[in-house]
C-alpha cells in the first residue's frame, strides 16, 4: 500500500473518478467526479485536504478528507475542517493503521491552516474517532419533526393518517407570521457569506425568505418516506423556524410525509416535536479535535454551538 497527502488541486482526473467509484460502491450512491470537484472546493480555501491510500496497482483504496470552513469562535475567526468521506475498500479494512496514516497525512498536508476538526460520524466510525484518535465528544444533535402521514413512519397506522394531517394543520394554525423575539447569540457558528451560500445552496434547494430572514430546504425520499429537510435557518429563532415549517407545509403538503430539522439549541415551536432519544433513527454525535491554541476547551461545550445540517456533508 502507498499513502499520500494531497490538496484537491493535486488530484488527477483518475483520482476523482476512483473516489467517485469508491463512494458509490460503499454507500450505494450515484455520483460522478463533478460532485466531488464541487464538494471539495471549499468556500474558504478553494480546496480541501486529503489523505489517500493506493493499492499496489495504483488505484485508490481508501480516502479521508478535511473540508475547511470559516467559523466564529467567540471573539475570533478560526478555520474548522469538516471531516468527510472516510472510505476504505472492504478488502483493506483489517489494518487499523491505514485509517491513522490517511488521517496523519491529511493533517500534515493542511500544515497550520486548520485550527479545529469536527465530524458527525456513523456509529462504526465514531469508535475510530473517539477511541483510536481520542477525539472528544461535543454533544448529541437533536431531531425535530412535524409528521403529516404517520403511516409512513410506523407501518400499520394508515387509518390514523387523517389525524396526523389534522394535527399538523392545527399546530401550524397556532403559528403567527411576523412575530418577533430576541435573537439568542451563540459564540460558535459558521460564517455565512455569499461564497458559502453559492457553495452550499445550489438548485437542489428551495429558499424561503422574509425581510432579512432566510431558510433553505430540500425534499428527499428516505426509504419510502418523502422528507422535507430544513438545511439552514437564519436567524435560528423559535418564531422563524415555526413560520418556516408552516410555509413548507403550505407549499409541499401534497408531496411530503414529514418535515425535519436536525440541529441543536433550538427553542421548539408549537408545530415541531423534539424526537425522544429512543425514537431517533440514528444517533448523531458531534465530535472534534483542536489543532491550534486559538481554540480552547470551550469548543467542547454543546451550548456554545449553533449547528445544523448545513454544517456537515449530508443533504
Amino acid at each position: 500500500m502507498i499513502y499520500f497527502g494531497k490538496t484537491t488541486n493535486e488530484l488527477s482526473e483518475k483520482d476523482f473518478s476512483e473516489l467517485s467509484g469508491l463512494f458509490n460502491n460503499l454507500f450505494s450512491r450515484k455520483t460522478d467526479p463533478s460532485f466531488f470537484k464541487h464538494k471539495y472546493c471549499s468556500p474558504y480555501a478553494g480546496f480541501s485536504y486529503h489523505g489517500l491510500m493506493y493499492n499496489d496497482s495504483g488505484n485508490i483504496a481508501g480516502a479521508l478528507t478535511f473540508i475547511p470552513f470559516a467559523y466564529q469562535f467567540f471573539d475570533k475567526q478560526i478555520v474548522a475542517g469538516c471531516a468527510a468521506d472516510l472510505m476504505i475498500n472492504e478488502g483493506y479494512r483489517k489494518d487499523f493503521i491505514s485509517f491513522k496514516r490517511m488521517y496523519d497525512l491529511a493533517i500534515e498536508k493542511s500544515g497550520t491552516s486548520i485550527d479545529f476538526l469536527y465530524a458527525v460520524p456513523n456509529s462504526n466510525a465514531y469508535l475510530y474517532w473517539t477511541r483510536f484518535l481520542k477525539w472528544r465528544e461535543i454533544g448529541r444533535i437533536n431531531y425535530y419533526v412535524q409528521i403529516l402521514n404517520i403511516s409512513k413512519i410506523k407501518t400499520g397506522l394508515r387509518i390514523l393518517d387523517w389525524i396526523s394531517r389534522a394535527l399538523s394543520y392545527c399546530s401550524n394554525m397556532l403559528v403567527h407570521p411576523g412575530s418577533e423575539e430576541a435573537i439568542q447569540k451563540y459564540p460558535i457558528f459558521k460564517v455565512i457569506d455569499e461564497t458559502f451560500k453559492n457553495y452550499r445552496f445550489n438548485d437542489k434547494y428551495s429558499e424561503i425568505s422574509e425581510s432579512d430572514k432566510i431558510a433553505y430546504y430540500t425534499i428527499a425520499d428516505e426509504m419510502g418516506i418523502k422528507t422535507a429537510f430544513i438545511i439552514d435557518i437564519v436567524p435560528c429563532t423559535k418564531s422563524w423556524i415555526g413560520n418556516v415549517v408552516k410555509k413548507i407545509h403550505s407549499l409541499e403538503k401534497k408531496n411530503i410525509d414529514i418535515i425535519i430539522y436536525i440541529g441543536n439549541n433550538l427553542k421548539t415551536p408549537v408545530n415541531l416535536l423534539k424526537v425522544p432519544r429512543r425514537f431517533e433513527p440514528r444517533s448523531l454525535h458531534l465530535i472534534g479535535n483542536s489543532l491550534s491554541e486559538k481554540v480552547d476547551d470551550r469548543v467542547y461545550n454543546p451550548n456554545h454551538w449553533l449547528f445544523n445540517l448545513s454544517d456537515f456533508d449530508v443533504r
